[in-house]
């Protein structure tokens, strides 16, 4: 075209429209739509269940650290009411049995303290566990690919 004198040129321009409504193209993206929406729900849902979670492991925390209070002082007066009833029990004024009594109370205090006691580690333990910092505390990495080579 460029060797003769008068060059030619063409510029053409195509426009395609289906002719019926697209179907699929639609349906696809209502799909598409649906299984966002499903995925924005169960995010929505994985994130209250956390939070529930946690909020439920702070307050059995909060309960174990009480129990753990009451039984320490439970304890503390247990041992003074031993004291008591040995110190009368060697002036002559009460009988072995209540002694004896009373040391079983005092030990009963002392078995509940150390209940109350792993009670309350096992709640800071789960919480630590909800709220995801248990394994990184302890350098353990949990991850999804297993390693096929021995000895990693």
């Amino acid at each position: 075209a460029f060797d003769t004198d008068y060059p030619t040129w063409y510029v053409g321009l195509e426009y395609s429209m289906p002719l019926g409504k697209n179907v699929r193209g639609n349906a696809d993206q209502r799909t598409a739509k649906t299984r966002i929406s499903q995925a924005q729900l169960n995010m929505h849902a994985v994130r209250l269940s956390r939070n529930n979670e946690l909020r439920g492991r702070l307050q059995q925390l909060a309960q174990s650290h009480q129990e753990l209070g009451y039984s320490d002082r439970a304890q503390a007066l247990q041992l003074k009411l031993y004291q008591a009833e040995r110190d009368k029990f060697r002036s002559g004024q009460v009988r072995l049995k209540d002694l004896y009594d009373r040391e079983y109370d005092w030990i009963r205090a002392q078995q509940r303290y150390v209940d109350s006691l792993v009670r309350y580690q096992l709640a800071i333990v789960t919480l630590r566990l909800a709220e995801g910092t248990l394994f990184a505390d302890f350098g353990i990495n949990i991850g999804l690919a297993a390693s096929t080579t021995p000895g990693e």
